[in-house]
């Protein structure tokens, strides 16, 4: 499920997990996970914005009711788990 341009363009810096870039939208249950799934395949970031960007997409997971127990089995991704529900 992609956007168009127009949708991409209308949706708010906010609901990108790296907004400075408008890179990896997560407004809706779909877009979310799929970012999740994107954050290590993105190309142009820094390691720092891939941890916020981990970050940002765990929080908006929970915000939108997605279990992402999955999601942080590793110890690495627990920590970005507990430094999101901190935030």
């Amino acid at each position: 499920m992609s956007l168009t341009k127009p949708e991409r363009d209308a949706l708010p810096s906010s609901m990108f997990a790296v907004p400075k870039k408008r890179a990896l939208p997560f407004h809706d249950e779909v877009h979310c996970r799929m970012c999740w799934s994107q954050i290590d395949h993105a190309k142009g970031l820094s390691d720092e914005e891939r941890a916020t960007a981990r970050r940002r997409c765990l929080r908006r997971a929970k915000q939108l009711g997605i279990d992402t127990s999955e999601w942080i089995k590793s110890e690495k991704m627990a920590a970005y788990a507990a430094e999101a529900e901190s935030e």
